[in-house]
């Protein structure tokens, strides 16, 4: 038995042998085949990175040079410009010299009387010397805007302020804005002087902004029309050719319509103004001998109530310091409860500084 077993016993230990080298030689294939896996993963990796860094760094061809460069180029440019730039804006103001210092003495002498004739509305008793000193600088600079720049070598300013065309021939663009301008600011100039006059007023000083408000309003309505036969001379021009002749005439209607559009909300505002002018707006009830006593004093002034009125919102005010209260706001000074919606603009003498070019 023992001779016959032991070669069975060997053979099996062979098979047994056979299978574990086997095994053992398909775990070290995979095993390489993952370590293939993985190195091949790695370079790939190195690759993308390698990639996205040379993007990065390159991001396309020449782009970080054309980054680092723009700034560069852009300077060159503007300073090869600049030199020209100033060259032909020297040129440009030395041959219109006259012309801007006009325009510049004429503004600036609106915005002085301007200035003083919002201290004169402002200020509770305006003092004498205010007075004499904004009368004698309006009469020193309406007799240089109207006396020295009402005639000008192309055009006639009496004819702008009549609503007539202005030039000798047909003008130019430029020319055209000139026109406007000197002739927008000095109907301003004429309008902060009859606010002037209305300081000097015995007039109260409710009706004193009501009054201003309206005078605002309708300076606007008449510095919208002035510059519409300017432009319907420079849109019609000298055209020989059907073809602008028609090109003209259809921007003429196109600029009509816009005008009479802003025409159309500034009577509007104007017809609201005179009736706030005219017709006076009664605020709140008389209130009760023991709601006066409640109350004690006005808010306002700190005295006793002169003609009492409460509000709506219940607080009792002196009818003149409430009246006042309201022309520059709209609420309650106690409680900001909104009392009226009301256009208040224009009710402090100013004057619009912006000038009117078409």
């Amino acid at each position: 038995m023992e001779q016959n077993g032991s070669p069975i016993e060997a053979s099996s230990a062979y098979l047994i042998d056979q299978e574990h080298y086997g095994l053992q030689q398909r775990v070290e294939a995979a095993a390489s085949r993952v370590l293939l896996s993985h190195s091949d993963c790695t370079n790939l990796l190195d690759v993308r990175i390698d990639v996205d860094a040379s993007e990065s760094v390159t991001g396309q061809p020449g782009s970080s040079n054309a980054n680092t460069s723009s700034p560069n180029v852009l300077c060159t440019m503007v300073n090869a410009v600049i030199p020209f730039v100033l060259l032909f804006s020297l040129k440009m103001v030395f041959e219109n010299f006259l012309s801007i210092f006009r325009i510049i003495t004429t503004f600036g002498g609106f915005v002085v009387i301007d200035i003083k004739v919002q201290q004169l509305f402002s200020a509770a008793r305006p003092s004498t010397s205010l007075r004499i000193t904004t009368v004698l600088l309006f009469v020193l600079l309406f007799y240089l805007t109207y006396g020295l720049y009402i005639y000008d070598d192309g055009f006639n300013m009496k004819s702008t302020l009549l609503l007539q065309y202005a030039g000798l021939a047909h003008h130019s663009f430029f020319f055209t804005l000139f026109i406007l301008i000197l002739t927008d600011t000095f109907v301003k100039f004429v309008v902060a002087g009859f606010k002037m006059l209305l300081c000097f007023s015995g007039l109260s000083k409710v009706m004193k902004r009501r009054i201003s408000q309206f005078l605002e309003y309708v300076s606007q309505m008449y510095r919208c029309i002035i510059p519409v036969p300017q432009w319907a001379y420079y849109f019609i021009g000298m055209e020989d050719s059907l073809i602008a002749v028609y090109f003209n005439g259809a921007l003429l209607l196109f600029y009509g319509i816009l005008k009479m559009l802003e025409l159309y909300g500034l009577v509007q505002l104007t017809m609201k103004s005179a009736f706030r002018m005219v017709y006076s707006t009664s605020y709140g009830i008389s209130p009760t001998i023991d709601e006066i006593n409640k109350a004690g004093i006005c808010s306002i002034c700190h005295e006793n109530f002169s003609s009492p009125a409460k509000l709506s919102c219940s607080h009792i005010f002196c009818v003149s310091c409430i009246y006042t209260w309201l022309e520059s706001e709209n609420t309650c000074p106690v409680c900001r409860a909104v009392v009226e919606k009301k256009d208040n603009s224009w009710k402090s003498g100013a004057t619009s500084k912006g000038i009117r070019l078409c």
